[in-house]
């Protein structure tokens, strides 16, 4: 059971990156060639993002998997630190919202008592 939800969890980052990525690429058009053919990265960023492994170990396996794989390695690199940027970006935008919308919630129920 525990290996069939990583393996569910897996997927379900790998498909959010990826929408996430085709929903970035709609609204600017100039960063498209960051995620052509993403594959590799998406999965490298979704394996170390579900497994926990730091930037400095993820980034020899994007180049190892850039000179594999792709036709330049270093896009695979460019692909996969575009996603973690991504990753800061919202991860702060959600604290933001959310604790600033928890900081509100509190205010309000202390000036009703």
């Amino acid at each position: 059971m525990p290996i069939l939800f990583m393996l569910i969890m897996l997927v379900l980052i790998w498909f959010g990156f990826h929408l996430l990525a085709a929903i970035i690429t709609s609204v600017a058009p100039g960063a498209a060639f960051l995620f052509h053919d993403n594959g590799i990265a998406t999965f490298i960023f979704s394996l170390s993002l579900f497994m926990g492994f730091p930037l400095v170990v993820c980034v020899p396996i994007a180049i190892i998997a850039g000179f594999i794989f792709a036709e330049t390695w270093y896009t695979t690199v460019l692909q996969y630190l575009t996603l973690e940027a991504m990753l800061a970006i919202l991860s702060v935008i959600a604290t933001l919202v959310f604790g600033a919308g928890s900081e509100i919630a509190e205010s309000i129920s202390r000036k009703r008592k």
